[in-house]
């Protein structure tokens, strides 16, 4: 049985890696009764982004009853940077910027009061930064809708906009949906011809962290095949990578599956898994098998290996591309952006930006002068 909401939640913000690490097992029971977390939410992913990535400050909210239970984490860091029409300072998610989701944890029943205190303080706490910037939300979570509810209640100064779009598979329905492909298939025959195949899924942080060398020249080399730099080329990225399997593969969150043809990769796949749900993450393939399409078929094994070992729902991640259309596979409801605006100008701004991505999107003209808008709006995370 959930415990009543309290009215009186005290609000605590954490200013250093080291406090946020304090509440580590805390924040891991939270994560368990969170019925939308998913690996982006852990603490282990968010602490992989603070390692990795600069900031101007962490600020961490809690969120605890009288009773000093914690019912609620809002991992917020602040940054500067180009968004929208000049350079901005925002507080964003500490998950940010390559999680599919957006990480916030509010134990369910809490949702409203914790809504409550984030808006009663954002409004009073404006002087260091210009918005908040609450990215990849889910529109069907209880927080979200909270939040918004409250803010315009309040009268508080929110932006609300659509983002991307998740394809999901269940495992019933990949069951159902069996048939196959026969180019695939071919693919599959033709590919052994030019050496054994074998897939492997690695777990261990050992095991996976002595093949990413082998999935950063992998991905730099597909990238370079078609004239485009790699983010895996760079030093920082890599090492985000590293510290991502540092973190996550001692709690069994992340999953490297390789197709090899005569003992070499020839597609590689990260993954991050939580419970019986796995989300795939970032893939790569030898350019030289391309015709094989090695990607493809390393896919159809991964799904097939997944469902076959605990696994009961597969997350392809936010943005489209034509593998995520597998068949059964059903698309998710928009992701949200919300933002809460400390200066005006902020939302002025924010308001014309994605006015103007609209229209962008509805008009053959505008479409035609995209390079020209993202000059005026140069929208930089």
């Amino acid at each position: 049985m959930l415990p009543l909401p309290s009215m009186a939640l005290q609000l605590r913000v954490l200013r250093s890696i080291k406090d946020y690490e304090a509440s580590r097992e805390e924040y891991s029971r939270l994560l368990e009764v969170a019925p939308h977390a998913t690996p982006f939410h852990s603490f282990e992913w968010i602490v992989a982004n603070l390692l990795s990535f600069a900031n101007q400050g962490v600020h961490v909210l809690e969120f605890r009853q009288s009773d000093s239970t914690l019912v609620g984490v809002v991992p917020l860091v602040l940054r500067s940077g180009r968004r929208y029409l000049r350079t901005r300072t925002w507080l964003e998610f500490a998950g940010q910027p390559f999680a599919d989701y957006g990480g916030f944890l509010v134990q369910p029943g809490f949702e409203t009061e914790v809504a409550e205190k984030v808006v009663e303080h954002f409004s009073g706490s404006g002087a260091e930064w210009d918005a908040v910037h609450l990215d990849k939300m889910m529109s069907d979570d209880p927080f979200a809708r909270a939040l918004l509810s409250v803010a315009q209640t309040k009268h508080a100064p929110i932006g609300a906009h659509e983002g991307g779009r998740v394809w999901r598979l269940a495992k019933d329905a990949h069951s159902a949906n069996q048939a196959g492909s026969r180019s695939l298939d071919r693919a599959a025959k033709r590919l052994s011809e030019q050496g054994a195949l074998q897939f492997e899924v690695f777990t261990s942080p050992e095991h996976i962290e002595s093949r990413l060398n082998s999935f950063f020249q992998l991905h730099t080399a597909r990238f370079a095949a078609k004239g485009l730099h790699s983010p895996l080329a760079d030093a920082q990225h890599q090492e985000f990578y590293r510290n991502a399997v540092r973190c996550m593969a001692p709690a069994g969150q992340v999953w490297l599956s390789v197709l090899a043809c005569g003992g070499l990769p020839v597609a590689m796949r990260i993954s991050f898994r939580r419970g019986e749900r796995l989300h795939l993450y970032s893939t790569c393939f030898a350019q030289e098998f391309a015709r094989y399409s090695p990607s493809m078929l390393q896919l159809r094994m991964l799904l097939d290996y997944s469902f076959a070992n605990g696994i009961e729902v597969v997350d392809f991640g936010i943005g489209e591309s034509p593998h995520k259309e597998q068949p059964g596979a059903i698309q998710q409801p928009p992701l949200l952006l919300i933002e809460l605006y400390t200066r005006r100008a902020a939302g002025i701004e924010s308001k014309l930006f994605h006015a103007a991505q609209r229209l962008r999107a509805r008009s053959t003209s505008f479409q035609r002068a995209g390079k020209l808008l993202r000059r005026i709006f140069p929208h930089d995370m």
